[in-house]
């Protein structure tokens, strides 16, 4: 579980960073977070149904864990480091 909540936060913090201070990944980034959004739901949900198939349940079920705290944290900690980086100038 500590890998479920530090994990956003460093995802969140590079991501930000790199999408608020680079004109050409701001291009790309922002989209492509707002399909990700949308999708990764169904992507993981897939995901994990065909990893039941190759790996043991006990892991799939702990690497379910990490996976959905993981979607339903770090997108809206993304949005606002990145909203505050950009409103913030440095």
């Amino acid at each position: 579980m500590v890998i479920a909540y530090i994990l956003p936060v460093f995802f969140t913090l590079v991501y930000g960073y790199i999408a608020t201070y680079n004109w050409n990944a701001e291009r790309v980034f922002s989209p492509l977070l707002d399909i990700l959004q949308r999708a990764n739901s169904l992507i993981s949900a897939s995901r994990l149904i065909e990893l039941q198939f190759f790996l043991p349940q006990r892991f799939v079920i702990e690497l379910a864990s990490i996976i959905l705290i993981f979607i339903t944290q770090v997108w809206n900690m993304i949005f606002a480091w990145y909203q505050s980086l950009k409103d913030i100038p440095m």
